[in-house]
């Protein structure tokens, strides 16, 4: 019997695997007894023949046909190349997870806003919409005008709101203009793409407005001090000057603020790929608080 070293053992081993794996139908005794007079076959050829086991395995590279031999030895069919499915199903699966990738990358860049400041011209673009930032209320109105065409739900009213101490607007592709009323009342004008059956509702002491549905314009109306609360995703908020504690999140687009003048208040800003114009309130008494966060655009402080 011929001794062979680890690196020849193993050679051995993976070249008995394969033919193993060709023969896996049988029995494991049978499957047993074939493996076991290859592997003699092969030990007992290296050894009367003084080839050496790397030019055995080099001559039976058919392994098939070498297992076709002792089966028909022993009284099996014989066997033709199966393919190593495993092989094929993962190789398959990393070209469709490469392939997916691209494309997924294709509609991410095609999707995803892509951010264009032009300072000279005073605008930036977003998903290839631009957004004027001169957000005077002139330029606010022609911008509620001109993107109205498809919005064709007017959604209207005013309501007193002695009772309630916050309002809560949730919103996606919208625009928003708020303003300070002149009363205890809060008004809303908005146009919508379309109805919305739970566009407002009340409870305890908060007002909440609904218009995650739909494209809208919107211009409310709150009364001084009542907090406010404004969650956009692809809009404009334009904050005219009020005396309120607010927090606004915008997901691409922007957020104009004018700060109005002797008010005293803190202001916390967090820009995430954009840039803050223009300086941030930071009175130490402040009368109230504000909060603007934007991911993808510009936060504009001006009075």
């Amino acid at each position: 019997m011929s001794h062979f070293s680890d690196e020849e053992q193993k050679k051995l081993d993976d070249f008995l695997k394969k033919i193993e794996y060709q023969i896996n139908h049988l029995d494991l005794s049978d499957r047993n007894k074939i493996i076991e007079e290859i592997k003699s076959h092969i030990t007992e050829t290296v050894s009367g023949s003084g080839q050496t086991l790397n030019s055995i395995i080099y001559e039976y590279r058919d392994y098939v046909s070498l297992a076709n031999q002792f089966l028909i030895k022993n009284g099996h069919k014989k066997i033709s190349k199966r393919k190593n499915f495993l092989k094929y199903f993962l190789l398959a699966t990393a070209f469709t997870t490469v392939f997916g990738g691209i494309i997924l990358a294709v509609m991410i860049k095609s999707f995803l806003p892509i951010f264009e400041v032009n300072e000279k011209e005073g605008n930036i673009k977003i998903l290839g919409s631009t957004i004027v930032l001169d957000m005077d209320d002139e330029s606010f109105m022609n911008r509620m005008q001109s993107k109205s065409k498809d919005l064709v739900v007017k959604l209207k009213g005013e309501f007193e709101a002695t009772n309630f101490t916050a309002i809560n607007i949730k919103a996606l592709n919208s625009d928003f203009q708020i303003g300070q009323s002149v009363n205890a009342n809060i008004s809303y004008n908005c146009k919508a793409s379309e109805s919305i059956d739970d566009f407002l509702k009340t409870s305890n002491s908060l007002i909440e407005f609904n218009l995650k549905s739909v494209n809208s314009r919107c211009i409310f109306k709150i009364p001084k001090g009542m907090e406010i609360s404004l969650n956009v995703t692809n809009g404009i908020v334009k904050l005219n000057t009020i005396e309120n504690p607010f927090g606004v999140k915008v997901l691409n687009g922007l957020i104009s603020w004018r700060v109005g003048i002797p008010q005293k208040f803190y202001a916390t800003t967090s820009v995430n790929n954009g840039v803050i114009i223009g300086p941030r309130p930071d009175a130490v008494n402040p009368e109230f608080e504000a909060n603007l966060e934007i991911m993808n655009g510009n936060i504009i402080i001006n009075n």
